[in-house]
């Protein structure tokens, strides 16, 4: 299933024949994707309050068609566990998040994590052991509307170091997270990341 969050609001791309029901969502079968942009304007540009269903019998076509309204920018973070199997988290602007950033010219996904990680934290002496996926999120900078997608690694580590968070992208707070806290604290997150962690609940733990 394909998923995207504008903030609160999520929105899935899928087979006309899906099985789907989400509440209060608006649910638009497309057969003519050059009407997306129409869409896209009406019910996430200007109004996000409810979440939004599209359906077609072309999925991947029209995955593409929505793709091309957004400029994409690639991103990868970690979810990072230390020895007493504690999440890494960090507070930014205000809202509990994980640490992530966007990617350089001539790195992998796997450096990209790393790196960000370590910039965000301080923790080093990290080390990758799972591909959790990826999360998108739509976000307006500078007049242009982004679509964010980031890939997600699981990480361990064994540092024991002080936790240094990097204020100049606005983080204020870095620290270890107890498992029976995780929910609470990504509640008072993104709901994209809150959405993430139990979607791929199997494969983030430490």
């Amino acid at each position: 299933m394909y998923k995207v969050f504008n903030d609160t609001q999520k929105i899935i791309i899928a087979k006309s024949n899906a099985d789907l029901i989400f509440g209060d969502a608006i649910t638009i079968c497309i057969k003519d994707h050059r009407k997306l942009l129409q869409i896209i304007d009406n019910h996430v540009i200007n109004n996000s309050s409810l979440d939004l269903i599209l359906l077609s019998e072309q999925p991947e076509s029209l995955i593409d068609a929505f793709e091309e309204i957004f400029t994409i920018h690639l991103a990868a973070g970690g979810w990072v566990f230390n020895a007493k199997g504690e999440l890494l988290m960090i507070k930014r602007n205000g809202k509990w998040d994980i640490p992530k950033g966007h990617t350089e010219a001539g790195e992998s996904m796997e450096e990209t994590a790393i790196r960000e990680v370590m910039e965000e934290t301080g923790v080093a002496d990290l080390y990758i052991t799972e591909n959790a996926g990826i999360s998108q999120h739509i976000y307006f900078h500078k007049g242009k509307t982004i679509l964010k997608k980031t890939q997600w690694f699981v990480m361990k580590t064994k540092f024991k170091g002080i936790l240094t968070p990097q204020t100049s992208e606005d983080i204020t707070k870095v620290k270890w997270v107890k498992s029976k806290g995780i929910e609470m604290k990504l509640k008072k997150g993104w709901l994209s990341l809150l959405d993430f962690y139990f979607d791929k609940n199997d494969k983030i733990k430490p």
